[in-house]
């Protein structure tokens, strides 16, 4: 009875085996990012959406039209120029044209920021627009009763075309158009197919056979593709026939929309959600695979390889992600997945929490094969390592209860506990090292050792072998060595050679010593993941962290592991950091760039042999495929979106600017729908530097104090991984103020010019004049001094003369004659010396001085003395030659008075009259006749002195009526 129970057990595993492995299944769960009202949709209901060249999406709904670009929408309505709200079709033109179609039955454009309605007297349609297509020069118009038109540019005007049944089409009421070449039309009525040629301005039936209606179109190769209420219909050289993978799909779909994305993969958009018909894989997507609706009305594929969906109540998109999760759904025995392994066969193993899921992959999802649990003898079903050894075995850590072996040529089970030599029961982490010795980390009861050689097992504890009874990781560098993360003494090395272990110092102990994960690098480098202290590199002689700032989402990693390419991998509750140690950048995959598993589990890694990474989490296992994210790695678009002329917005016409407009901001924009807040961006500004800024994610740049010259601002959008756009530029020019430009620098150059000749010219005058000065004083020095001091040295030889004769009356005489002399030579060098004080330059310093000379002299002879000077004259400054000279003219006429008038009164006067200075000296005396020449030298200096300064002398005198001298000096 037990040999015939056997028989139907394995019989049974047999059928369920082979049937597995007949049937592949696909990850259903797929990155779903969904957007509405409250994320700045203007209307929750969708009609119609259109990705352009420039990145971004528009969508079509109730209550407008919006652009989207990836962080936040911009909504068009009536107010911005729309002719009405209800937008039911949308498609780009020429020239960055957006075109849309209304339910009015109206047309209009977006271009260059405005809107405007495309406004015909042949175009009189009040149907609403149920597509709007742009071919070939021409704007096509489905409408829902008035037929098709045809708006064609030819110079400034628009040549329209209306095709209606009259015209040969089999409805007036047009549903779809569709491209079929360069000159011809695919027309979808309510009563079957046309082609429209609007060259030859005709309309041609497709297949005179099909005379339903058709609602969606579309074309792919020579196939075209027709919604109809039967289905999905090909057509094919004229015949029509049932598309093979929907052939036994029981159909009630009302197909709103047929889209053929860039893998050639057919998308339908239906009443019940929306279908992917991927080679004869058949999915349907709904509420219940988390769109916002059911109702979905159109379908488009952003450059980023993402699907986009109008729904009912909202838009979402299916992102083309590098990652796929599998679960329960897919035949894992249970979500949460702590190891990945590979056998010899390339067999996937996964351990869970309730046993081992085994399975194999191919290019459309996961292959089960068999399941293991305690009922196949694992001694526990919570496994958390896995490792297959250089025999090809497979050792299982489990977490509560030891361990065991799956001795792969006897297909048999073997465990290890207590007896077998393992002390500890919670094991969670296998390794081998160079002797084929397998090493087992425990949490419990430190390390143990499997001999294949001996067979058997020993335990390293603490005290007994070992430092530590809590290991989390074992890893096996390029070298050999092995290293052991453990709870309380941190790093530990291992010489397979000695069978020597070494406690690796931390300085100042500035982390803590629990660590959970290591691996190393190409270079030998140790990275290890802590709790809670982040991740460390161990160079050999110092540690480094590595945490939040370098852009890692957790300083609690779950795992660390280098892959072949020297990357670093880190898993944390948020999802996965993908960092570079060459340029110290960071990615991270959250659950809205499609790692949908959040958290990730300890230590649970696997790199495949193609290079894709398989991790495991709590929702289940994540497939990391590298080479798809290469092949659809695309880097976002970036458009220069404002420019400011000191902090005021400016037109980007205005490419010429002046000199003084000089502090220019630029904001800029990058488009990408689907990782737009990961977009970071460089810049430069040629003509001022040639070197790009670092990549940051502020998208704003100001210069100030721009220099005149030529300018070419740049710049570009880009990821963390280093893939970045084409640059936008914007080219401007500073002009230079008149005062920097070649003519006014000429001119300038020749004023200076003549202004230091002038200069030159002046100095020397003032020069000659300076010298002609000293000359003067020296003259005045040598005839004064000279004539006096000759005066004494003859009178002195005459007094001794006399003196030697004993004639003293006549000594006396000639004495006092010396003493005369004497007291003039005094006189005049006082005069000299005050002429030439620098402080004696104001007028009124002159006046007092000639008052302190003419009062002794005229009291001394009871002449009635009176002299004045008006206030405005005290403060006139006076050039050396001048004071000297006014001084020497009243003087001499005091003297002259004295001498030869014989009067009993004088009056002298100085007043300002203008830029003149007039001086009189007035007498009652004798007077003399002015109109007979006379031989006196007094009235000779008194004009020559005047002549010196270019001042004007008179000199009026009448005999009997006294005399007047006036001087008119030129000083302003």
């Amino acid at each position: 009875m037990r040999y015939f129970l056997d028989h139907i057990k394995k019989l049974v595993f047999c059928i369920v085996y082979f049937s597995l492995s007949t049937y592949s299944l696909i990850a259903q769960t797929l990155p779903i990012r969904s957007y509405s009202i409250q994320n700045g949709l203007p209307e929750s209901r969708v009609y119609a959406i259109y990705l352009d060249r420039s990145g971004y999406l528009w969508t079509g709904t109730q209550s407008g039209v919006c652009s989207f670009d990836g962080l936040k929408f911009r909504i068009y309505d009536s107010l911005s120029g729309l002719p009405d709200n209800h937008v039911t079709s949308i498609c780009g033109g020429n020239d960055k044209q957006i075109w849309f179609g209304h339910r009015s039955g109206k047309i209009s454009c977006f271009q260059d920021g405005r809107i405007k309605v495309l406004k015909n007297a042949a175009f009189e349609n009040t149907a609403g627009i149920n597509q709007v297509l742009w071919q070939n020069q021409s704007l096509f118009i489905a409408t829902d009763g008035d037929g098709v038109y045809v708006f064609t540019k030819i110079n400034k005007d628009w040549e329209v075309q209306h095709f209606l049944t009259s015209s040969g089409l089999a409805d007036n009421v047009v549903n779809k158009l569709c491209i079929k070449n360069k000159d011809e039309i695919w027309v979808a009525t309510n009563k079957g197919l046309n082609i429209l040629n609007a060259r030859k301005r005709e309309i041609l039936s497709a297949v005179e056979t099909f005379t339903g209606k058709v609602s969606a179109v579309a074309q792919r190769g020579d196939s075209l593709f027709c919604g109809t209420e039967k289905g999905l219909l090909v057509v094919e050289k004229g015949s029509i026939r049932r598309f093979p993978p929907l052939s036994n799909l029981k159909f009630n779909h009302i197909i709103n929309a047929i889209f053929i994305g860039r893998d050639g993969e057919l998308w339908l958009a239906t009443n019940e959600g929306a279908i992917q018909v991927k080679g004869q894989n058949v999915k349907t997507f709904g509420r219940i695979n988390g769109l916002l609706s059911d109702i979905i009305y159109d379908i488009g594929e952003d450059r980023e390889h993402s699907i986009w969906l109008a729904q009912d109540d909202g838009i979402s998109s299916f992102r083309r992600s590098p990652f796929e999760l599998f679960n329960t759904k897919d035949g894992l025995i249970y979500n949460e997945s702590y190891s990945i392994e590979q056998d010899a066969k390339e067999n996937f193993w996964v351990g869970t929490r309730r046993g081992i899921s085994i399975f194999r992959s191919n290019s459309q999802g996961i292959q089960p094969v068999r399941n293991l649990t305690r009922k196949d003898g694992l001694p526990d079903d919570f496994v958390y390592d896995l490792f297959c050894d250089s025999h090809n075995n497979m050792w299982i850590a489990c977490a509560k209860k030891g361990a065991a072996c799956y001795i792969t040529s006897k297909n048999k089970i073997i465990t290890f506990g207590h007896q077998t030599g393992l002390a500890g029961r919670q094991v969670v982490s296998i390794n081998e090292d160079k002797k084929g010795r397998i090493w087992l980390a425990t949490l419990d009861s430190g390390l143990a050792v499997y001999d294949y050689s001996t067979q058997k097992m020993r335990s390293l504890t603490k005290g007994k072998g070992f430092v530590s009874n809590g290991v989390w990781d074992i890893h096996r560098d390029k070298d050999g060595y092995l290293w052991f993360g453990t709870r309380d003494h941190g790093l530990i090395k291992h010489d397979p050679l000695t069978d020597a272990f070494s406690v690796i110092d931390i300085p100042g102990k500035t982390v803590n010593y629990d660590f959970a994960s290591i691996t190393s690098d190409k270079m030998g480098h140790i990275w290890i993941g802590t709790i809670g202290d982040g991740v460390l590199k161990y160079d050999g002689h110092r540690f480094e962290k590595y945490g939040f700032r370098n852009g890692l989402k957790s300083n609690n990693p779950y795992f660390v592991y280098c892959d072949r390419e020297g990357q670093i991998w880190v898993g944390n509750n948020l999802g996965l950091d993908n960092f570079n140690p060459y340029t110290k950048s960071t990615i991270n995959y959250l659950e809205n760039d499609g790692f949908l598993g959040i958290e990730t589990n300890q230590n649970a890694i696997y790199e495949s042999g193609n290079g894709d990474l398989w991790i495991g989490t709590v929702k289940g296992l994540m497939h990391y495929k590298r080479q798809s994210e290469r092949s659809r790695s695309v880097a976002p678009l970036v458009h220069i979106s404002k420019k400011q002329v000191f902090f005021k917005d400016d037109s980007f016409q205005n490419t010429v600017l002046k000199h003084n407009q000089n502090y220019i901001t630029f904001e800029y924009t990058g488009v990408s729908l689907n990782n737009a807040e990961k977009i970071i961006y460089k810049y430069k500004l040629a003509g001022l530097s040639d070197k790009w800024s670092p990549g940051i994610s502020d998208a704003r740049v100001s210069y100030a104090n721009l220099s005149p010259g030529d300018y070419v601002f740049m710049v570009k959008a880009g990821f963390p991984n280093g893939n970045w756009s084409s640059p936008a530029s914007y080219s401007f020019k500073i002009i230079s103020p008149f005062y920097r430009t070649w003519w006014f620098i000429v001119l300038s150059a020749t004023l200076l010019y003549l202004i230091g000749c002038w200069i030159y010219q002046y100095r020397v005058e003032q020069l000659l004049k300076f010298q002609t000065m000293r000359n003067k004083i020296a003259s005045d020095l040598h005839d004064d001094m000279g004539s006096a001091l000759t005066s004494i040295s003859i009178l002195s030889e005459v007094a001794d003369q006399q003196l030697k004769r004993e004639g003293i009356q006549d000594t006396r005489e000639i004495i006092g004659h010396i003493a005369n002399h004497s007291r003039t030579m005094l006189e005049a060098m006082e005069d000299i010396v005050w002429a030439v004080d620098p402080r004696n330059d104001q007028f009124n310093d002159l006046f007092i001085r000639m008052r302190e000379y003419a009062i002794p002299l005229l009291e001394a002879r009871n002449i009635d003395f009176n002299i004045d000077m008006d206030s405005g004259v005290e403060d006139v400054p006076l050039l050396m030659a001048h004071r000297r000279n006014i001084y020497l003219i009243f003087k001499e006429a005091i003297n002259n008075i004295l001498k030869h008038a014989n009067c009993s009164k004088l009056e002298a006067t100085v007043k300002k009259e203008g830029k003149k200075i007039i001086m009189t000296i007035a007498d009652n005396g004798r007077g003399f006749d002015s109109s007979v020449r006379n031989k006196r030298n007094g009235l000779k200096n008194l004009k020559k002195r005047a002549a010196e300064m270019n001042a004007q002398l008179d000199v009026i005198s009448t005999k009997g009526e006294g005399t007047l001298i006036k001087l008119l000096i030129n000083i302003l």
